[in-house]
Parts: C-alpha cells; sequence; structure tokens
C-alpha cells in the first residue's frame, strides 16, 4: 500500500491504476492497523526502536476502534455541520462547536483529528494564524495516533503552508516541510500529494522563486486531473496560484487566462460574494494593472475589500493585503492621498493583528515611504522607514535580507530630503561595501547607493568627490534606466560646469520622469521648474 516516491504515485495514476485506500468497514480497519503493528509497523516507526505491543493490548486497540467506529458515525452529522458553517464563513461558531464536541469523541483519535482540523481551518479563516498551527499540529499527533496517515499528511502539510506563507517563521517552517514531505509519501493519496503541491507553490512564491512556485502549481493541477475524486476547490485555488505566478513570470496572457478561471471557479462553487472569489478577483486585478489598465483594477479591488470586509470585518490580514493592492492602484492613477489612506488602514490592521514588533509590518511601511514621497512627505517617509529597518533587522524571514538593503536604500534616500546627509552617507557607504563584497547585486541597487553617496557629499560642500561618485552612479544607472536615473541626472545637471551639457542631462532627466508615470510627479514638477528658471540664451 506504500510507495518509493511521490513520482512513483504520479507514474501509476498516468497508468490508468486507480487505488483507493478507504476503509470499506471500521472493524477491518482497525484489524488492519493492529496487524500492522504486531508486525512492528506504527507512524515511522521503522525507526523507532520501539518494543512491540502484547497480543492483549493489541486486543483492546482493536476493540477501541471497533467500538469507535459507532461514534465516527455518529459524528458524522456534527461533521457536515461544521462543514456548512465553514461554507456560511461562520467561523467564530465553528470554534466553540469543536469545543463542546471535543470532550464527546472520548478516545477515538481519528475523530479528534477530524476536529482540530476544523477549528484550525476557521481559525486560519478568521487570521489567527499562530492558533491556527497549533490547532493543526494538535490534528496531526491525534491523526498519528489514530494510524490516519492521510489526516496526519494534510495536518502537517496546512503546518507547514502557515509557517512559511502567513506566519513568515522560517525556522518553523523548514521542520514541519521535511516532516510534511515525508507524511505525503507514507499517505500515497494523490488528493493529499496535490494540495501539498499546492502549499509549496504558496511557499516558493513568498520567497521569490517564481519558476518553483509555477512548476508546484502546475503539478497540483496535473494531479488533480489524474485522480479519481474531483475537488474544485483545490483545483480552483491551484489555479488562483498559478495565475498570480504567471504573472510574475511576465506571461499576462497565461496569467489572465488561469485568473479568469479561478474566479469563474470560485463564483460557481460559494459565489461571487464569498471571500474566495474575492481574493480570486485580486489576483485578476493585478494582471489588469500589469496590462496597463489600473482603472480596471482598483474597481476589482474595491469590489474585493467591501466583500472581504463584509465577511471578515475591517480587521483581518486579507482586508489588509487587498488595501495594499488599492494603494497600489491609486499611486498609478496618481491618487497619492486616497494611497495613504489605504495603507494607513492596512497598517493599523497589521498593528492590532500581529502587534507593533512584528516583521509583517516591514512591507506596509515600506509602500508608505514610497507614498510619503510622492506627496513631499519626507519627514514621514524616514519616521516609517526606520521602523520598517528595525523591523526588518529582527525578522528571520528568507527575504528578509533582500527587502532590507531596499528599506535602507529608500530611508537613506528620504534622510537626503531632510537635511540628514551624514545618515544618509554612512548608510549608503555601507550598503555599496556590502555589495561590493556579496556580489550579484542588480545594477539599480548599486547605482542608487552611489548616487546617495554622490548626493550626500554633494550636500556636504565636498564637490570633487560628490562629482566622482555621481559620475560611477551615471554609468551604473545607464543600464537600468527609469526614475533612479533621472534623479542621478538631475543632480549631475545641477553640479554641471557647462551649461549646455547641464541642459542635456535635465531634459533627459525630465524626459524619464515623464514616463516613469504619476508617482514621481513631485521629482518632474522640481525639473522643470529648473528648466524654466534658465536663462533665455541658454538651448
Amino acid at each position: 500500500d506504500r510507495h518509493d516516491s511521490m513520482r512513483a504515485i504520479v507514474d501509476i495514476l498516468e497508468k490508468g491504476i486507480r487505488h483507493s485506500k478507504r476503509r470499506t468497514a471500521i472493524a477491518i480497519g482497525a484489524f488492519s492497523a493492529a496487524a500492522a503493528m504486531a508486525a512492528g509497523v506504527g507512524y515511522w516507526s521503522g525507526h523507532s526502536g520501539s518494543v512491540q505491543p502484547s497480543a492483549a493490548k493489541l486486543a483492546a486497540e482493536v476493540a477501541a476502534d471497533v467500538a469507535g467506529g459507532g461514534l465516527a458515525a455518529d459524528m458524522e452529522p456534527e461533521f457536515e455541520r461544521l462543514s456548512t458553517l465553514q461554507q456560511g464563513h461562520k467561523y467564530n461558531e465553528v470554534i466553540p462547536s469543536v469545543q463542546l464536541l471535543l470532550p464527546k469523541v472520548g478516545a477515538h483519535r481519528v475523530s479528534e483529528a477530524r476536529l482540530w482540523a476544523a477549528e484550525a481551518r476557521a481559525l486560519g479563516a478568521l487570521g489567527r494564524y499562530d492558533e491556527a498551527a497549533q490547532g493543526f499540529e494538535k490534528g496531526f499527533y491525534a491523526a498519528v495516533a489514530g494510524r490516519d496517515d492521510e489526516l496526519a499528511a494534510h495536518a502537517a502539510a496546512e503546518i507547514y503552508g502557515i509557517h512559511a506563507v502567513r506566519l513568515h517563521n522560517a525556522a518553523d517552517a523548514e521542520r514541519w516541510k521535511s516532516l510534511a514531505g515525508s507524511a505525503v509519501e507514507r499517505s500515497g493519496s494523490a488528493h493529499v500529494l496535490a494540495t501539498w503541491h499546492r502549499i509549496e507553490g504558496d511557499a516558493n512564491l513568498v520567497i521569490g522563486d517564481v519558476v518553483g512556485s509555477c512548476e508546484s502549481y502546475s503539478e497540483s493541477l496535473r494531479v488533480l486531473e489524474l485522480s479519481e475524486t474531483a475537488d474544485e476547490a483545490l483545483r480552483a485555488s491551484a489555479l488562483q496560484g498559478l495565475g498570480g505566478c504567471n504573472a510574475r513570470q511576465g506571461q499576462l496572457a497565461e496569467a489572465k487566462k488561469r485568473a479568469q478561471q479561478a474566479v469563474a471557479a470560485w463564483g460557481a462553487l460559494v459565489g461571487n460574494e464569498s471571500p474566495q472569489h474575492a481574493m480570486a478577483t485580486v489576483v485578476l486585478a493585478e494582471i489588469l494593472m500589469q496590462e496597463g489598465d489600473a482603472e480596471s483594477a482598483r474597481s476589482h479591488a474595491e469590489t474585493a475589500s467591501t466583500v472581504l470586509i463584509a465577511t471578515y470585518g475591517e480587521t483581518h490580514p486579507s482586508v489588509a493585503r487587498v488595501l495594499n493592492s488599492l494603494a497600489k492602484y491609486s499611486v498609478a492613477l496618481g491618487d497619492a492621498d486616497a494611497a495613504n489612506r489605504a495603507l494607513l488602514r492596512a497598517l493599523k490592521i497589521k498593528r492590532e493583528l500581529f502587534g507593533v514588533a512584528s516583521p509583517q509590518l516591514a512591507s506596509t511601511l515600506m509602500n508608505l515611504m514610497d507614498v510619503d514621497r510622492m506627496r513631499a512627505r519626507y519627514r514621514d517617509a524616514v519616521i516609517h522607514g526606520t521602523e520598517a529597518v528595525a523591523l526588518l533587522e529582527q525578522s528571520g524571514a528568507p527575504d528578509a535580507a533582500r527587502r532590507l538593503q531596499r528599506a535602507k536604500l529608500s530611508l537613506a534616500e528620504a534622510q537626503l530630503a531632510t537635511d540628514q546627509s551624514a545618515e544618509a552617507l554612512a548608510t549608503c557607504r555601507a550598503l555599496y561595501a556590502r555589495f561590493e563584497t556579496l556580489g550579484g547585486v542588480t545594477a539599480l541597487s548599486r547605482g542608487r547607493a552611489l548616487s546617495c553617496m554622490a548626493r550626500a557629499l554633494l550636500s556636504q560642500g565636498k564637490r570633487a568627490q560628490g562629482i566622482m561618485e555621481l559620475d560611477r552612479a551615471l554609468k551604473s544607472l545607464e543600464q537600468a534606466g527609469g526614475p533612479s536615473l533621472a534623479v542621478a541626472l538631475f543632480a549631475a545637471a545641477k553640479n554641471n560646469a557647462n551649461p549646455e551639457l547641464a541642459n542635456q542631462q535635465a531634459v533627459r532627466a525630465r524626459d524619464a520622469l515623464a514616463k516613469a508615470g504619476t508617482g514621481w510627479s513631485v521629482e518632474l514638477a522640481a525639473v522643470e521648474a529648473w528648466l524654466a528658471s534658465l536663462s533665455p540664451q541658454d538651448p
């Protein structure tokens, strides 16, 4: 009943062999489990070195399992009721119901595992991720004790997903990834395997492995197609994930197709007013944004936020995520005030959910820095940047180092705008030294650090040194282009002794900022004002 690997399971399915592990009678299932234990095979017990149980103990376990079969049958209406509550998004009713039912299942560990899983899913839906992970962990150990490999594998996979995707807890994620991988192989279940690949897709996307993410989502869909049992919700979830990672790869036509399929699937399954449909709509909105349709993207995100607030209330992590998206689309439309309002709401939600010291606040703080720059609120940008840097320095997330570099660069640039050139210079020098040591850094990051150093030196009156660093910055930024090049060009123009060359640099800066969009209107206005101030005889 076991296969050597997940690959073997898929190969067998592809050959058309269908293997069902459902027990036809609880007594037979209990006897089989007891017989396996008698042969010295428990859950991963091949490595346990434990003493085999006595015949009397085995007989007692068989009797207990047979008795539990009647209990399990009696519990089915309760499990159906819990499922109905979940589908109706009545998560706050699921949790107390589970607590009332737990004492009734006694020693029937499989029923206990199912109850813990039901509660954990409700907690996860409410954004209470720490508690959800704890609930799934209780369910995992109950499933192991009840010798239900499939339930155990599902629980372990969910725990890994929560730590990797929601809590950004790298150490616990790695520990549960190994355990879950073994449990999935042991289960021999195509459905568990498809679920595992979908969770791996989510986790890979978080750490920036877009190729691996797309492969995982595709594999989940492939296993589902080969499986004899359809799970439309899992299929919709994998389609949604695949659409998102296709968009990250720039494959917009394929991404849009997958996202639209996910939206339609969720609509058919749970309705257009469901949170699942809303989150799929958010993925579609992001693709529309990449296509250049910011207005439609914002409209889709606003609709999704309305549904999510109606379902969960104002303080839910999904609401915060959509507010972050809304802010981005508002930035693209030049509505910095709307973006600022959305981000401040998102930050408030995250502080209430995760606490003021959580690294999960960093992404919203960094987005606020961009909006602060758009609104010329540079002192606010320094405040938000300082907080983001402090949080990321404490984070153990896999991508924390990369995000920390970005946050420090943005903070230093804000410090330049608030006459804190000494602080900015120290930060950018340290960053540039790190870039040179590590290697593999983009031309944009290297150029921004050099540009920051140059402008700090120029503001301190160190003209020769500043111009030298600015020349180096321009060479690096020429490869990247965009607004960072424009900022460096404008700095060079203002410090160029040759009026004709200065004018040319300023014109290039103006054109680059105009192409960069409404998010750079403040910088564009400054360049245009400087050009207008030139004497009439200047070309």
